[in-house]
């Protein structure tokens, strides 16, 4: 369990001792954590591609309907705005909750690599070697991209904070990357519908 000690090179500052139970339950719980960060971001990514979509094609429909000169259908501005301020508003709740998800996984990695269950492990007689391994020699199969597996090994030789790890991760992330594609096709989209309706107002 956890039992407070005074750790070596700390100057007689106070540490935590961990024991591997506490690891394992700690483990459990940021597994459990970084699921659920992931599945908020994917939702609030669909529910705002699914608002978005809904004021883009309403007010594509009043375009069509709009008359030449006709001043009264500014208020179809309202879509684009609306378009607009919710891309803004939407990329930054889901790069929030993928930030978490990048925090809670970087966590668990560091808590495998403190079991020693990232890489080779000796195993106890009985006990066969897996069938498959990962690239590091793990019997846990982990996909990861070759840039964030780069981003990694060149942090760790490089002696980066977990911050700055996160943040690097972050920017390398495929679904972050994926929403901020998705949203700034929203923002063009609403651009393009508010000139159009400016444009046929004042024919």
């Amino acid at each position: 369990m956890v039992e407070k000690g005074v750790g070596e090179g700390t100057e007689g500052a106070d540490v935590l001792s961990l024991a591997s139970e506490t690891l394992l339950q700690l483990h459990g719980h940021y597994t459990s954590e970084l699921r659920s960060d992931l599945e908020f971001t994917y939702k609030y990514l669909n529910f705002y591609v699914g608002l978005n979509s809904a004021i883009f094609a309403a007010t594509t429909a009043g375009l069509l309907r709009q008359g030449e000169g006709d001043k009264k259908d500014l208020l179809l501005l309202l879509g684009p705005f609306l378009i607009i301020g919710l891309t803004l508003i939407g990329y930054r709740t889901i790069r929030l909750f993928y930030r978490r998800f990048i925090e809670a996984w970087l966590t668990t990695v560091n808590i495998e690599k403190m079991l020693m269950v990232s890489g080779p492990v000796n195993l106890e007689r009985g006990i066969q070697q897996p069938r498959f391994k990962s690239s590091s020699g793990s019997f846990i199969a982990q996909f990861e991209r070759t840039a964030i597996r780069r981003a990694l090994k060149q942090a760790e030789d490089e002696g980066e904070t977990a911050d700055a790890i996160i943040g690097r991760v972050a920017a390398k992330g495929d679904t972050l990357r994926f929403a901020r594609l998705t949203f700034l096709l929203f923002a063009i989209v609403g651009l393009a519908l508010g000139a159009v309706s400016v444009t046929l107002a004042f024919l």
